[in-house]
């Protein structure tokens, strides 16, 4: 205990030599700046009595690998985690409801993050210079950030979790994005109200790459093929051999309209 200072259930500062640390439970918000430049600190256990972390708790520490976040804590503060240049993959519980910009700022060996329904706010930067992150969990969808085209890791997360499609990015990169997200959400109204303003150019995306699986969600869903653009999309897929959707389509058709015999019917 001589290792911490508390205050009133705040941990106002570590001032232990670092390695692995427990933080008593006694402790019910950790402090701004209270393990700040611990570059010794390898990890920490934070007690489920903590509702919050402060601002730039851990800031600068560079050794730390890992870090257990309790489902008691409901807020990330600024920059909380930010130069911790060690730190691999990140969980957020489904307790927490806002992180902080910069909170993962500069954490550079930084592979996942898991972020949970229940966090309705992401401040600016939250994971600026996290070169190594690849993987990225969002509303229970995995997003891979290989690629993020010429957009910034937090542009691409803001676009994700705002659905704010405004972001101009290459478009091969937004549109798979978007199309994800449909699948997973068929009914998101902003999701849906781009795509139907975007189709023909997303639609000609599907069909270049020849996803069957999203062209089938999206004939399942029956919200944006119709009887006046399904002809150019036919005519899209065979001039560029994707003789799958091509089928997929036709027969579309010939259940839309009622053809008994949609070859009949279709300019090949």
């Amino acid at each position: 205990m001589d290792d911490f200072v508390i205050e009133n259930g705040v941990l106002v500062k570590y001032q232990g030599l670092g390695g692995a640390v427990a933080i008593p439970d006694s402790v019910t918000r950790i402090g701004n700046r209270a393990f700040s430049g611990c570059s010794s600190l390898t990890y920490v256990k934070i007690p489920n009595s903590v509702t919050s972390i402060g601002e730039r708790a851990f800031w600068g520490c560079s050794s730390m690998t890992s870090v257990t976040i309790p489902n008691s804590v409901t807020s990330i503060g600024y920059s909380a985690f930010s130069g911790c240049s060690s730190l691999t993959s990140v969980t957020i519980p489904d307790s927490v409801t806002s992180i902080g910009s910069d909170v993962f700022y500069g954490c550079e060996s930084l592979k996942s993050v898991t972020i949970p329904d229940s966090v309705t706010s992401i401040g600016s930067d939250a994971f600026y210079g996290c070169e190594r992150l690849t993987s990225v969990t969002i509303h229970g969808m995995t997003f891979s950030v290989v690629d993020t085209g010429d957009v910034s890791l937090d542009e691409m997360i803001h676009m994700i979790f705002y659905r704010d499609f405004s972001v101009k990015m290459n478009h091969d990169v937004k549109y798979s994005v978007i199309w994800l997200f449909f699948v997973h959400n068929p009914e998101d109204e902003p999701t849906i109200a781009y795509i139907k303003k975007n189709f023909a150019k997303m639609f000609q995306y599907l069909i270049d790459h020849d996803d069957v699986e999203t062209v089938t969600a999206i004939i399942n869903s029956g919200k944006f093929l119709t009887k006046r653009n399904v002809d150019k999309h036919i005519n899209y897929a065979i001039d560029n051999k994707k003789y799958e959707i091509q089928v997929l389509l036709m027969d579309y058709k010939a259940d839309k309209i009622g053809y008994s015999d949609p070859f009949q019917k279709f300019k090949l």
